[in-house]
């Protein structure tokens, strides 16, 4: 048997790992679950965040600062920025499924996530404003990306895609073009 969790940052720790694993695994995102498989209290889950809401939320703010801490060592080159929030969305696809759960269950509900790191980065890496040439350069950057992200293995799949045309199709999605605003 494993140590239960001791003291606040690995209670915390312990419930959003058992959340991710709950809610990416398509269990039940119950909080009486999500609390046994962290080895903790139920009632911790309300006072650590103040109910279920509050921990899908840090849940996926917990993988969004996972992958902001994969973006830091990219640095300021944009196809290296792209490149790796490519690769860290298709090696750990927890990010992935659990937004695309969120968005499955909720699609109009409001408060995801607080910070958005790939966008935050974007905007710093480009010298990019919010304005809206650069908001709309960046959404099809994003939805780009996140849809290869996300149906990447099945597009491959139907179409038998060879290595080779992957890394390629993989170069054009993250390619610094994409990302600029488009005149007039």
């Amino acid at each position: 048997m494993t140590e239960r969790p001791r003291g606040e940052e690995e209670v915390r720790t312990a419930l959003i790992e058992a959340a991710i694993a709950s809610y990416v695994g398509e269990a039940e995102f119950s909080v009486r679950r999500i609390a046994s498989a962290a080895g903790v209290n139920h009632g911790q889950v309300h006072h650590y965040f103040g109910g279920k809401q509050g921990l899908r939320a840090a849940m996926l703010q917990f993988l969004d600062d996972a992958l902001d801490d994969e973006l830091a060592a990219a640095g300021d080159d944009m196809v290296a920025l792209m490149r790796a929030a490519a690769g860290r969305l298709s090696t750990d696809r927890r990010y992935v499924r659990a937004l695309a759960r969120r968005l499955l269950e909720e699609p109009e509900a409001e408060h995801y996530q607080h910070d958005f790191a790939v966008v935050r980065r974007l905007r710093a890496t480009l010298g990019a404003g919010d304005d809206e040439p650069w908001n709309l350069a960046m959404a099809e950057g994003l939805a780009r990306a996140l849809g290869w992200s996300f149906f990447g293995s099945w597009i491959r799949q139907a179409l038998d895609l060879p290595d080779d045309t992957v890394r390629h199709l993989e170069a054009r999605l993250v390619k610094p073009s994409l990302l600029t605003p488009k005149e007039g």
